[in-house]
């Protein structure tokens, strides 16, 4: 769930703030699915278990403010039991790895107040000598220019 300081998760719908399902979400999103079967690799790492079917949620994208997970790009996949799971193992043809991606599209959300709510404030603020961005009307350069830039030719 949501990695703490003000971030969210994209598996915010299916696991509580603490990481606890959510069981009225249905079923769980898994990103791994796999037996470990390498004796290769339990030579060289005696901690892995071999065949042992290993099947959860282990990959994660968080994201603040500002950002809103408009949709799962790819999947979530999702199965109801280990069991199930067991009948789409990975890595597979269609997924070389045995990792799922965690593909999420986002869509931005503005935080920065629109250009007339701007205005119209500045407008309603009493005049201190200063234009809207801070500088000191062009009467005050010594040439009386307004700082403008002639285009090159």
């Amino acid at each position: 769930a949501g990695g703490g300081g003000g971030s969210r998760s994209v598996w915010d719908s299916w696991f509580s703030p603490e990481g606890h399902p959510i069981t009225a979400a249905g079923p769980l999103p898994i990103t791994t699915n796999a037996v470990r079967s390498d004796p290769a690799a339990n030579r060289q790492d005696p901690g892995v278990d071999v065949g042992l079917h290993v099947c959860a949620c282990t990959d994660h994208i968080f994201f603040t403010e500002g950002l809103e997970a408009a949709a799962h790009a790819y999947g979530p996949v999702t199965a109801k039991t280990n069991r199930d799971a067991l009948h789409s193992l990975l890595p597979s043809i269609a997924v070389p790895s045995d990792h799922y991606p965690v593909v999420v599209d986002f869509s931005f959300r503005s935080t920065i107040a629109p250009a007339s709510n701007i205005l119209a404030a500045a407008a309603r603020r009493p005049s201190d000598g200063l234009s809207l961005i801070g500088v000191k009307p062009s009467s005050s350069r010594p040439n009386g220019d307004a700082g403008a830039v002639a285009p090159s030719a």
